[in-house]
Order: C-alpha cells, then structure tokens, then sequence
C-alpha cells in the first residue's frame, strides 16, 4: 500500500472513530445539563414556597401559636433546617416577641429565624 492510501485509511478510521465517540456523549451531555436545569428549578421552586409559606404565616398570626409546624411548607422546609434551629423552633416552648427599631415591632423573632434559614440555604444550593 502507498502512503497516501495509508493516510487515508488512518483519517477515516479517526474521523469514524471521533464522530461515534461524539455521538455517545452529546446525548449523555445534553442529559446532564437538563438535570442540572431541572434540579435548580425545583429548588427555586421549593425557596419560593418556602418564602410565601413563611409570608402568610406571619401575616396570618401563625407565628404566635406554632400553627405553621403543621403546613406543607414548613414539612418541605423542616429536613434542610440546621438542628438547633428546628429543636428552637418545636422544642422550646414559647420564642417570643418581635424585633424592635426605634420602639417599632417588625417581624416576630420567629420568623426571623426561618428567614435567616431559608437564605442560608439558598446560599448553600448557589440560589438567590
């Protein structure tokens, strides 16, 4: 055989070679990336039931009287919780009072916490 039938025979068993090595992994690739989509997506979904959640409760009073412990939200919430948030939370018998600036009540202690927990978390999955 010449040289040049060897260069060729060389350049298209590459090139047959590249392209099926190409074929297998864009799909697998494109795979990856959809994962990828679809888990930030649901956990921006899950950061923005938890925020509304949380929004209802303490404008419905829940705050007070723990009503909270008990809704959707809070149940999807509670396994990413830090444990010495979430014992505060069920185990201690009352967190009350609110925060206070210039003699004004603002939010309730309580939900103070969660919100500090939701942003912690949000950081942590690389979420706004």
């Amino acid at each position: 055989m010449s040289i040049q039938v060897q260069t060729a025979v060389i350049a298209a068993v590459a090139g047959l070679l590249s392209g099926s090595i190409a074929s297998l992994a864009a799909p697998w690739v494109t795979w990856r990336i959809e994962k990828v989509r679809e888990r930030a997506s649901g956990q921006t979904a899950r950061l923005a039931e938890w925020r509304t959640g949380l929004a209802i409760a303490e404008a419905s009073g829940q705050m007070d009287d723990r009503h909270f412990l008990r809704e959707t939200w809070y149940l999807s919430l509670r396994p990413h919780l830090a444990d010495d948030v979430r014992s505060r939370m069920e185990f201690t018998p009352r967190i009350s009072g609110a925060l206070r600036f210039d003699g004004v009540d603002h939010r309730p202690a309580l939900a103070v916490m969660i919100s500090d927990e939701i942003d912690r978390i949000a950081k942590a999955w690389d979420l706004p």
